[in-house]
């Protein structure tokens, strides 16, 4: 998809010093997928302890067995 944005000079500036970028285009575009990274990671993070993942791992390994021989 092709957009638009107006950008601050001083931010475009900062973007390309602290990026490997070699224009404005492709600094924002590494900019967005790394603030992208960075929300899902807060996401996943937020779900810490909210989620019960009780598994014993002998019993799934006794299951995937289990299934294997009904094959």
């Amino acid at each position: 998809m092709r957009t638009t944005i107006t950008i601050d000079d001083k931010i475009a500036e900062d973007l390309l010093k602290i990026s490997d970028a070699k224009n404005i285009p492709q600094a924002v575009r590494e900019a967005v997928q790394e603030f992208i990274k960075f929300k899902k990671k807060q996401m996943l993070l937020s779900l810490s302890g909210k989620i019960d993942l009780d598994i014993d791992i002998n019993e799934l390994r006794k299951r995937e067995l289990d299934e294997l021989d009904l094959g």
